[in-house]
């Protein structure tokens, strides 16, 4: 009795989720605000850097979303190198996700979409974007079939 009363008996960690099993949610940006006070502004890039990016925030912060899957591929390809033209960069790291399918992330993204997702196979450059781009990304599935169609296209 000892050794169980030494945990907590809830339905899940009280660093997680509530007494009644409700996930707690936190809200990121407070972190970035905090980062924000403490750190220093460079004023340049030194040449030679590498410039990583967040591939999913890159993606779904691209306005006048093109027709195609294959246009989409050119879109953040010509940026990318615009960008590291721009600031003198020697490479870039398009940091992508996961998205597992049990995961508190996930859990959170399924509540966000609702129930009206729909996978999205990508096979071909000339496949039509879906009309809602928006909710196509809100399916991890779809985030990682993106990600692996621009990698099997950045290899051709």
């Amino acid at each position: 009795m000892k050794n169980l009363l030494s945990y907590s008996l809830t339905v899940v960690p009280l660093s997680l989720g509530s007494s009644n099993g409700t996930i707690c949610k936190t809200n990121k940006s407070k972190l970035m605000h905090e980062l924000e006070k403490v750190a220093e502004c460079v004023p340049g890039v030194p040449l030679g850097s590498a410039l990583i990016i967040d591939g999913m925030a890159f993606i779904q912060q691209a306005q006048n979303i093109p027709v195609t899957f294959g246009q989409l591929a050119d879109k953040p390809l010509y940026e990318l190198v615009g960008m590291t033209e721009n600031y003198g960069c020697s490479r870039v790291d398009f940091v992508c996700d996961c998205y597992p399918t049990h995961s508190i992330k996930n859990c959170e993204h399924e509540r966000r979409a609702g129930s009206c997702t729909q996978v999205v196979k990508l096979n071909r450059l000339e496949q039509k974007m879906p009309k809602q781009f928006k909710k196509f990304l809100a399916e991890g599935s779809n985030k990682e079939n993106l990600i692996e169609f621009l990698y099997v296209l950045g290899e051709v």
